[in-house]
């Protein structure tokens, strides 16, 4: 029986990184084949950065880039679009199936106590943001898959933004936090 969970989880919507418009980063050729996969280019790396680019939404004119950074107490991930037309944005951020996890949302950040540490994540106030937590299987968002045909629910954090025409523009997340972090 399909439910259509492989394809969402062989799909952009279901990793931590940039979608345009739904659309996935390659074509579905078969249960175990896919079309051409999207060029990745290294732009820049150091001990504390690293930034990559990517052409997987080219034919729509549209071109994204990552950079994540490594400092003292925090991690900043800067998601950037280049495009020529209006798009809808979305980045989602899912947590781990083994780590026990509560999330609770406060302005445009999250609380995550995860085994006894709070961590924060502040993300773009740009964005709408929401808490997905896996109750609606029709919408596949919020559910993780440790091994086939196994569906479990998770917290997962979804910032979206529709982005103007002909426009450079940047989703901006912080984790930061530890034992000493308060709500």
């Amino acid at each position: 029986k399909d439910d259509g969970f492989r394809d969402y989880f062989r799909g952009v919507s279901a990793h931590n990184t940039i979608s345009i418009d739904g659309v996935n980063q390659f074509e579905f050729l078969g249960p175990f084949m896919c079309g051409k996969s999207p060029k990745t280019i290294l732009n820049y790396i150091d001990s504390n950065t690293i930034e990559c680019k990517s052409d997987m939404y080219s034919n729509k004119g549209c071109f994204i880039s990552r950079k994540v950074m490594f400092l003292k107490d925090e991690i900043t991930i800067v998601d950037t679009i280049e495009n020529k037309s209006s798009y809808n944005v979305e980045v989602k951020l899912y947590f781990n199936l083994d780590l026990n996890v509560n999330v609770k949302k406060i302005d445009s950040k999250y609380i995550c106590n995860i085994e006894n540490e709070n961590i924060i994540i502040d993300t773009d106030m740009k964005c709408k943001t929401s808490l997905i937590r896996g109750y609606n299987k029709e919408s596949k968002l919020g559910w993780q898959s440790n091994s086939f045909y196994q569906i479990s629910r998770t917290s997962t954090i979804l910032c979206s933004k529709t982005i103007s025409s002909k426009y450079k523009d940047e989703i901006i997340t912080k984790i930061y936090g530890g034992r000493n972090v308060s709500d």
